[in-house]
């Protein structure tokens, strides 16, 4: 393919999960690749189904899906929402103005409620090591931050593997621009006594949060997923939760690139 050739992208137009296996062959065959590799990537899309196609192969994937019934569409990768990494928060206040961000050195920064495209909120699967917090950094973010470690005493007779969690549930906020700026909050890291709820409440505190965000933003910022979340004692997971982390983005990356193509 010519470096300069335009390249293609073809979208669902409603998330659904693909018959992965019964797709996998012919789509190898028209993209090129190993069919164990396309099978993984057709099992764990988020809505993108496919990027960086001839307009002929775009085509051709999609007339393949909407003959398997899954209505979907094509556009130029360029058109696709584009961020970088988001920026990691450890603490949040909703104010009447905004939502006030904390970072891991203290520092705050307003967002008026206005500048947010699109809130998210899932539960997320991915395990990490269970306490001992390494930065921020650790789940992707632009910064690492410094709330010290904590090491599990050491068995020399027994090599032990350390005890891990899943990352639990996971706020983006997702502000409007070319490329999109992103914050992120982890709901077990998150300020631990919000409106009075300690810690054995964090996912009370977390689903609390999600409330007071949506009093401040605009009904079409809100992701389904928030919606289904917020205000809850102990909010249900079901339809949710997402195997990792990166796939929790690529959900937003296509919700955001579908809502921009709206416009």
């Amino acid at each position: 393919m010519n470096g300069n050739e335009k390249t293609f992208s073809v979208l669902l137009k409603q998330y659904s999960k693909l018959p992965h296996l019964e797709l996998a062959e012919e789509v190898a065959t028209m993209v090129g690749m190993h069919k164990m590799d396309v099978t993984i990537r057709l099992r764990w899309q988020q809505g993108i189904v496919w990027s960086g196609l001839v307009i002929d192969n775009a085509d051709k994937l999609a007339k393949l899906l909407i003959g398997k019934g899954f209505e979907c569409g094509i556009v130029p990768d360029s058109d696709l929402w584009q961020g970088g990494k988001p920026f990691g928060c450890r603490n949040a206040d909703v104010l009447q103005e905004g939502f006030e961000m904390e970072d891991a050195y203290g520092k705050k920064k307003l967002i008026p409620a206005e500048k947010i495209a699109f809130a998210q909120a899932g539960w997320v699967e991915e395990k990490i090591r269970k306490g001992r917090y390494r930065g921020l950094n650790e789940f992707g973010m632009v910064f690492t931050g410094g709330f010290g470690t904590y090491q599990p005493p050491v068995n020399f007779h027994k090599k032990r593997e350390p005890d891990k969690r899943a990352i639990g549930w996971v706020l983006h906020l997702f502000l409007k621009g070319i490329p999109g700026k992103s914050y992120r909050i982890i709901g077990r890291e998150f300020n631990y006594d919000y409106q009075g709820f300690m810690g054995e409440y964090w996912e009370k505190r977390f689903a609390i949060l999600l409330s007071d965000l949506a009093v401040i933003l605009a009904d079409d910022c809100l992701d389904d997923s928030l919606i289904r979340i917020m205000g809850k004692d102990h909010p249900d997971r079901e339809g949710v939760t997402y195997d990792r982390l990166k796939f929790m983005m690529e959900r937003a990356r296509w919700e955001l690139t579908m809502r921009q193509l709206a416009v």
